[in-house]
């Protein structure tokens, strides 16, 4: 019974075949057909292959001349495009001129599709990681602008994929103006839901690209001044100079409000006041300019602006000096700021100059009885 099965298959198989030579059609196509299907199998085949090669030896030699690895990312995305990539695309182009089940097609153009759309998801990975590579070398003592590149990596790749499901569904025939206009509400309600935690994120991204202050650098932020120890996704934390706590505030904050950045002085510029009594006589009056300026002009990094003699106050003549060290080194500044003054208080001592502070001198006039 089964020989007999066989034989009948065998004996209609060969039957078809005959027909087929004969002019007519196997599975809707004659041989004219098989034929160019072949043909335009074969010269797609050999026209990927040939393109391929070149473009893969093109980026060699480039890779080869250059030190730059965008020339070494190119040349992975063409090593990535291999023969049976292209051998598919070259078979798929062929059998488009045959006459083929609507199953069969629609599931080889699914592939396709499919297959297309990683090639190119995979391209852009790599593009993806080249340029935050280059960012985080370029930045490779900030570890918050590190962990903020690795962010946006997730989120470039994410996105993408998210487009490239779009653009394959979009392909397949199914409607996604719904499912657009789906996750455009879903959108709005999440980022509505988490508007406190995208808009510190949205901030640590402008503190890290637009670099008000980095780590390491001494600010003050509403009266609150500290060394920058961690800028977060979410928060910034400082240690206080003052009592030596950690300050932690919000990266929202700190883009709308006053910062001062300290760390980013050349120089340090100081004015102060000196009062001397009414009592000094006008020619000591006229030599203490030239007094602060020799002091002052003596000191090493110290460059002298001006003083002179401002006001008469209620009980004191005050002088206003002004001068520039050239530091940002409080400690130092300090230091030399001290110094100064203990040689302005030696020198006058010296030269019988009063230094004033505030008293209040009472006449009283005896009246006629």
């Amino acid at each position: 019974m089964k020989d007999a099965i066989i034989r009948e298959i065998i004996s209609h198989c060969i039957t078809m075949i005959e027909r087929f030579w004969a002019g007519g059609e196997l599975f809707g196509n004659t041989v004219v057909d098989y034929t160019n299907a072949i043909l335009i199998f074969c010269i797609f085949t050999v026209a990927f292959a040939i393109f391929g090669f070149l473009l893969l030896q093109y980026f060699e030699r480039l890779a080869n001349r250059t030190e730059t690895k965008l020339d070494n990312i190119l040349l992975q995305i063409v090593r990535n495009m291999r023969p049976p990539f292209y051998i598919f695309i070259a078979g798929y182009l062929g059998l488009r001129s045959l006459n083929m089940p609507e199953v069969a097609e629609r599931t080889i153009f699914v592939l396709i599709v499919l297959w297309v759309t990683w090639q190119i998801m995979t391209a852009l990975q790599l593009l993806v990681d080249y340029f935050v590579d280059r960012a985080s070398v370029d930045n490779s003592n900030n570890r918050g602008l590190q962990a903020v590149l690795m962010l946006l990596s997730v989120l470039a790749k994410g996105g993408l994929w998210i487009v490239a499901l779009l653009m394959i569904l979009s392909n397949l025939g199914i409607n996604i103006t719904s499912l657009i206009a789906g996750l455009g509400i879903g959108g709005i309600a999440i980022a509505f839901a988490v508007k406190g935690i995208l808009e510190d994120l949205f901030s640590s991204f402008s503190i890290q690209f637009d670099k008000p202050f980095e780590v390491g650098d001494i600010i003050s932020v509403d009266g609150e001044k500290g060394i920058v120890k961690k800028i977060g996704i979410k928060s910034t934390r400082m240690k206080s100079m003052i009592t030596g706590e950690e300050v932690v505030m919000t990266n929202k904050d700190l883009t709308t409000k006053k910062i001062n950045n300290f760390h980013r002085m050349t120089k340090r510029r100081c004015s102060f006041d000196l009062h001397v009594t009414y009592e000094t006589d006008r020619e000591k009056l006229k030599e203490i300019p030239h007094i602060i300026e020799e002091i002052i002009a003596s000191k090493e990094n110290v460059e002298f602006s001006r003083a002179h003699m401002r006001s008469f106050d209620d009980s004191a003549v005050r002088f206003s000096i002004l001068y520039n060290y050239m530091s940002r080194e409080y400690r130092k500044y300090l230091d030399a700021h001290q110094s100064i003054l203990f040689d302005i208080q030696d020198t006058f001592a010296e030269k019988g100059i009063e230094i004033a502070y505030p008293t209040q001198t009472i006449y009283v006039k005896k009246g006629s009885e």
